[in-house]
């Protein structure tokens, strides 16, 4: 389950945002299937999450398990690490923006 959602998610920008919609939409199921302590469960809240391109799709996440009933459970630290990589690639694309747009032109 969570390779081929990894290949979705790393394939584009709009790869990235279907990944988190489906896995937004389909978590409940997902949940009863993987459960919350295993390593598929584990790499798929990782690479559900990591696809995203900004800041305010990396607090949406976030925002997301916090709400009652969602848990991160064994997949905990790689959502850390796949937020972080959100922000971190948000930051530089706002820090060089400017710069690249007048490279371009």
């Amino acid at each position: 389950m969570a390779w081929p959602l990894g290949s979705l998610c790393a394939s584009s920008d709009e790869g990235g945002r279907a990944t988190w919609n489906y896995f937004k939409q389909n978590y409940n199921r997902l949940h009863a299937k993987l459960g919350s302590g295993g390593f598929l469960w584990r790499d798929t809240v990782g690479l559900c999450s990591r696809g995203l391109r900004t800041a305010a799709e990396a607090q949406e996440v976030e925002d997301f398990f916090k709400e009652p009933g969602h848990v991160a459970g064994t997949g905990f630290r790689r959502l850390e690490q796949a937020l972080e990589v959100v922000r971190t690639q948000a930051a530089r694309i706002e820090r060089d923006r400017e710069a690249l747009s007048n490279f371009f032109q």
